[in-house]
């Protein structure tokens, strides 16, 4: 090998590297990843340390005024709260009043009983302008005779083609008989390599 292709050999990306390079390019990268790890882990250290609060000693008398007003203080501030308002409502309310018996029949007279009589009326109308009861149609035998020959005597499959014809054939492509020369010369034309 010449001088310039050993040139070549070393600056050319698929080149292998020896056991030494290998070594020197894995104990690089290994220490670099060590070293970002142990400034990351420092870097967080300092954060927690900024951020977490030293801790506190409380009191006993301290913690008893803290509990009082969290807990107690709250919880007498409810029950009065409650018992305020339960006091207002019954300021505002009145005393239920008796109903008579008579009253009582009165109600029932117009909440119920003319209530349905109203309902009767109204639909009585409806019915006289919506159902009139005028005469029904009468069919003497003659006329019924006709009308069971012509529903009975239907010819459904006259029916059926007619209805084919009008929406199915229309849709259809329309058949082509080919003759037997058309048929030859088709085949010998597919058949032939051009």
């Amino acid at each position: 090998m010449t001088s310039a292709e050993n040139k070549d050999k070393e600056n050319s990306p698929s080149r292998k590297l020896s056991s030494e390079e290998t070594e020197v390019v894995t104990q690089r990268l290994y220490t670099q990843e060590l070293e970002k790890r142990k400034k990351f882990e420092v870097h967080r250290q300092e954060v927690f340390a900024k951020v977490r609060a030293e801790p506190k000693h409380i009191s006993n008398e301290d913690l008893e005024q803290h509990i009082n007003r969290v807990y107690t203080q709250q919880i007498e501030k409810q029950k009065k709260f409650k018992e305020e308002a339960a006091a207002r409502v019954d300021a505002g309310r009145t005393p239920p009043k008796q109903v008579t018996e008579s009253e009582l029949q009165e109600m029932v007279q117009r909440m119920y009983y003319q209530e349905n009589e109203k309902r009767e009326r109204l639909s009585a109308s409806l019915s006289t302008k919506y159902q009139p009861n005028g005469e029904t149609k009468k069919l003497d035998k003659d006329q019924m005779a006709e009308s069971a020959k012509r529903l009975s005597a239907y010819d459904f499959d006259a029916r059926e083609e007619e209805l084919f014809q009008k929406h199915v054939a229309s849709t259809l492509a329309p058949t082509i008989k080919i003759s037997k020369e058309r048929i030859k010369e088709v085949a010998d034309r597919l058949a032939s390599k051009k």
